[in-house]
């Protein structure tokens, strides 16, 4: 058999292999290029002169869901603000300015990490805040949601408000899983439960009221 033709034939599948590398990083280059510009699109709906921003670094991450870029602008005296970074998330599809003055904590692989904790730990606390409505409440499970979400929701004309409590329990969910990710102790699981615990029992507590049941926990433990 031809020489030639078997080294033909063990080349090939190599062949299609590089061909099909340097196809998807030229597909992963123009979406991230589709990307950048979406991004700098809504940059440009934000600020005061357009034609003025200067674009600087642009990163984002890995699974393409979040991204931050760096900008400068002229402000309404015509001079130049001053570097600013704004942070992006992509959601369905769609690009959203989460701050358009960010900070660069927030824009590398651990600051994105950390950001995608927070959100999952946030909608995990807001999903079990819809059971525990339901159960104490009994809340349909559409105002059960409103009340998860917004912290107050209408029913029979009544406004019912629990804001303060319920943001902070999500709040507080979300902070305890970036600290376990990062294997930091702290108090935010404990004081979770407390919230959880009076919201189970109907009640819509204050601060303070949380404050002395965590300190009478302590105490007991102790």
């Amino acid at each position: 058999m031809n020489k030639h033709f078997l080294s033909n034939i063990y080349m090939a599948p190599i062949i299609l292999i590089l061909v099909s590398a340097c196809s998807n990083e030229d597909s992963s280059k123009q979406l991230e290029k589709i990307d950048q510009q979406q991004i700098e699109a809504i940059i440009n709906d934000n600020v005061i002169d357009p034609t003025s921003v200067l674009f600087g670094t642009v990163v984002i991450s890995e699974n393409s869901n979040r991204a931050c870029i760096e900008y400068n602008a002229k402000n309404t005296f015509g001079g130049y603000a001053g570097k600013s970074i704004a942070e992006f998330k992509k959601a369905h599809g769609v690009w959203s300015v989460i701050e358009l003055k960010g900070s660069s904590y927030n824009c590398d692989t651990k600051g994105f990490k950390l950001l995608d904790i927070y959100d999952e730990a946030h909608l995990k606390a807001e999903e079990t805040l819809v059971d525990v409505f339901q159960k104490t409440r009994s809340m349909s499970k559409k105002d059960a949601t409103k009340f998860a979400t917004r912290g107050m929701v209408k029913i029979d004309g009544k406004l019912i408000s629990c804001l303060g409590t319920v943001t902070q329990y999500k709040v507080t969910m979300s902070l305890g899983a970036q600290d376990k990710y990062n294997n930091r102790e702290s108090a935010r699981a404990d004081r979770a439960q407390i919230m959880l615990n009076f919201l189970n029992e109907g009640k819509c507590p204050g601060y303070r009221e949380i404050d002395s049941a965590y300190k009478k926990m302590k105490s007991n433990v102790q």
